[in-house]
């Protein structure tokens, strides 16, 4: 009987596949390499002998990701591993999870959480030592939560951050910028090819001063943060919606100056730029075609790693985003300078990044639990988490593994990512059900405020306009208390 309930034409294709012994133990070995030897499955997670039953693991958009979990599972337990694979598209018309676990984006538990498709998760089982909680960064271990009780295991949650040319900076005597306002000056020192010299391109190559992430699903995450640093007074507890009403935010002054900005950055752009991920960003800035990027280091793909192994190697370091010297008060609806115990930066998380949840369905929670814990622990989890691109290192004793998730590793990137998880200053991006559509307008109101279709203010009140019927289409009751779940803000009134 299908777990799945969808309309005839909308019917989903799984990928199931089921993985031989056979293969499993060369597959293994090239997986493997010489790695230091993998922790062993506790033994309340291994299959028992005495039953058939197998694993059951679904794997949203992460394909290859999954194939690695099964192949390393198998070469583990000796047991086969059930796996399917489907889309995010697919998930969100699901009525129940053919499966024990799901790994999923981190933004997307929200969704899964309120429609009673997962279970939360054993506490007294997160206190196994063997999974050490404590040596999950900071900030990813709040993605693990959904209000007050834990969802979900971490397995990589990457944050944009600038990563850079310090050949080029330093030939032009710059610093990384602090605030956005210094970023923006940089812009028009970075585009002059004449100024940099020999580290320039060729005349007839492409150059941007600085690659941000604007392809679809990624405009909208590039202003949320910018505008982190604006919009996280000390007294604002929900800055993109109001905790009372769930009143959308979106076009407040944080946002607004954080869009004036964006438009005015990409008015200095070439006007045929390509709209980049993170990931093409990233491959950009590899490749010689800018200075900056907005972005997290990561794997290259095939073919711009073979480009890279062809062309000399440019040497590339990195630092947080830039933070803002004030910040917008929300009581007093005026712009005021943080004090001096405040931090300048701010950290927007759940924009990428892979997690692990129970669903309800599990025939056994337990076991589906210490599956997921023993995926995310040890140096297993930097060998396996690593093989999908969208994670990162998310445990200090990770660090001397970095190079684990990139082709090359720019220097301190380790340092730089920990600094960035223990930021004071945090706001979630969407993680609310119906996030993807929240998002999807709002990168609609972006680009035509970056294209001049629209003012910055005119297009955030069309994005505000939007975000309302979104929210009438979900229920505003349904919103505005999975809103209030997921601040840990479900008792207030």
């Amino acid at each position: 009987m299908t777990m799945f309930a969808f309309p005839p034409s909308a019917a989903p294709d799984f990928t199931r596949r089921r993985l031989l012994r056979s293969a499993a133990a060369g597959a293994l070995a090239a997986f493997v390499g010489c790695e230091s030897k993998p922790a062993a499955v506790p033994p309340e997670v291994a299959p028992s002998k005495a039953t058939a039953q197998k694993l059951r693991l679904l794997v949203i958009d992460d394909s290859d990701f999954g194939s690695a979990i099964a192949r390393e599972w198998q070469a583990r337990t000796e047991s086969e591993i059930e796996l399917q694979t489907a889309t995010a598209a697919e998930l969100v018309q699901a009525k129940r999870l053919p499966a024990d676990v799901v790994i999923t984006a981190s933004a997307a538990i929200g969704e899964l959480i309120e429609r009673g498709l997962v279970v939360p998760l054993d506490p007294k089982q997160l206190a196994d030592e063997a999974f050490a909680r404590q040596d999950i960064f900071e900030l990813t271990r709040r993605e693990m939560s959904w209000g007050n009780q834990p969802f979900a295991i971490p397995l990589g949650s990457p944050q944009l951050l600038l990563v850079y040319r310090p050949d080029i900076f330093e030939h032009l005597q710059l610093k990384p910028p602090q605030t956005w306002l210094a970023y923006r000056e940089l812009l028009e020192k970075l585009k002059d090819r004449v100024a940099l010299g020999h580290l320039g391109p060729r005349p007839d190559a492409p150059w941007q001063a600085c690659a941000e992430p604007l392809a679809k699903g990624w405009a909208a995450q590039t202003l949320l943060a910018r505008a982190a640093p604006y919009a996280l007074h000390r007294d604002q507890v929900s800055p993109l919606f109001d905790y009372t009403t769930f009143e959308p935010l979106i076009a407040a002054p944080p946002f607004q100056r954080a869009l004036e900005e964006l438009a005015d950055c990409h008015k200095h752009l070439p006007e045929n730029r390509e709209l980049f991920t993170p990931a093409d960003a990233y491959e950009a800035l590899y490749l010689g075609r800018c200075a900056m990027a907005l972005t997290w280091p990561q794997r290259l793909s095939e073919a711009a790693s073979d480009a890279f192994v062809k062309s000399r190697p440019f040497p590339l370091a990195c630092s947080e985003l830039p933070g803002s010297p004030d910040v917008f008060n929300p009581g007093t609806q005026a712009w005021e300078p943080l004090n001096a115990a405040e931090d300048s930066r701010a950290a927007l998380l759940a924009i990428s990044g892979r997690v692990g949840l129970v669903t309800a369905t599990s025939a056994d929670p337990r076991r589906a639990q210490g599956f997921l814990q023993w995926l995310a622990s040890g140096d297993d989890s930097s060998r396996i988490c690593s093989q999908s691109r969208a994670t990162t290192l998310f445990r200090n004793s990770q660090v001397p593994a970095a190079e684990r998730w990139l082709d090359a590793r720019p220097p301190k990137f380790a340092d730089v990512l920990q600094a960035a998880q223990s930021r004071a200053r945090w706001m979630w991006s969407l993680r609310l059900p119906g996030h993807v559509d929240y998002l999807a307008e709002l990168h609609t109101s972006v680009m035509a405020a970056i294209r001049g279709e629209q003012s910055p203010a005119d297009a955030l009140l069309s994005a505000a306009k939007k975000w309302r019927e979104i929210t009438a289409n979900l229920g505003l009751p349904q919103q505005l208390q999975a809103h209030r779940r997921n601040l840990g803000l479900e008792n207030i009134r």
